[in-house]
């Protein structure tokens, strides 16, 4: 451990789990780039490779605090490709919350705190004072000022809009258009519609952690393609509306749940 030591100069177990994830991930680090080791893969010896590496973890939460977190910072911090199956830390993505809102968005267009934290997010990016601009008119008749409400579903008067204003409509046009087909098609393809629409792949990608971030939105992708096959027991789900929900007591259950592999 690189600092097991309190203030005091003694042994501190909190600074001992202070201490680990760095160190793990120091030493991942070194497995891949500088140990020269190899593993057996396909009968024929090869360079190790992060696929090859595993952490397993006792549990996923320690008085309420995520012990995944500090470990999968650690990872990316290093730029090294990982995958955490199970934990909350998951959720807590930036990228995993944003796409969350924006299908809470587009399944309830009356949500108005949905709808801000969508075209706010990092999707659309829109600036307070496009959303500002395009919340406030002012009435020509008597000058007072009006609130607009942020609804997919309402017509706007796009000459009234300042031009700062109009990429808002546009967004809240998407949303629309999504919400109006949402159920006559799978959910993975509404996300898939979605991402493409926004160019998310493009905007992800130039993030500090752009491949990590691309694999998160492709996960939860494949999770809501994997809702659309009927399962055994019952009918497969093909609106929207499960899909936020489902994800909240996902991350809630995984909480409770035993060791998984971030690898």
């Amino acid at each position: 451990m690189p600092r097991p030591y309190s203030d005091y100069g003694r042994f501190a177990k909190y600074r001992i789990d202070e201490s680990y994830p760095p160190a793990v991930g120091a030493y991942v680090d070194w497995l891949i780039h500088q140990s020269g080791w190899a593993v057996e893969e396909d009968g024929e010896f090869t360079a190790i490779r992060p696929r090859h590496i595993g952490i397993l973890f006792r549990r996923f939460r320690n008085f309420g605090a995520d012990v995944t977190r500090a470990y999968v910072r650690a990872l990316e911090n290093r730029r090294i490709p990982h995958m955490l199956v199970g934990g909350s830390s998951f959720h807590e993505c930036e990228e995993v919350i944003a796409l969350r809102n924006a299908l809470a968005a587009v399944e309830w267009p009356d949500d108005e705190l949905s709808v801000f934290a969508t075209l706010r997010g990092p999707f659309f990016a829109l600036s307070d004072e496009a959303l500002l601009l395009f919340r406030q008119i002012v009435d020509n008749g008597d000058g007072t000022l009006k609130t607009r409400r942020l609804n997919p579903l309402r017509p706007v008067d796009r000459p009234a809009l300042p031009p700062i204003a109009l990429d808002v409509a546009d967004a809240l046009e998407l949303l629309r258009h999504l919400h109006i087909g949402r159920n006559h098609r799978p959910i993975a393809q509404s996300i898939t519609m979605f991402l493409d629409a926004v160019r998310v792949h493009a905007g992800i990608a130039l993030w500090p952690t752009g491949e990590q971030a691309l694999a998160n939105t492709q996960r939860l992708t494949w999770r809501a393609n994997s809702s659309a096959v009927p399962p055994p027991s019952g009918p497969s789900s093909t609106s929207l509306r499960s899909m936020p929900s489902a994800a909240k007591r996902m991350k809630r259950r995984l909480s409770r749940k035993g060791p998984r592999v971030c690898g």
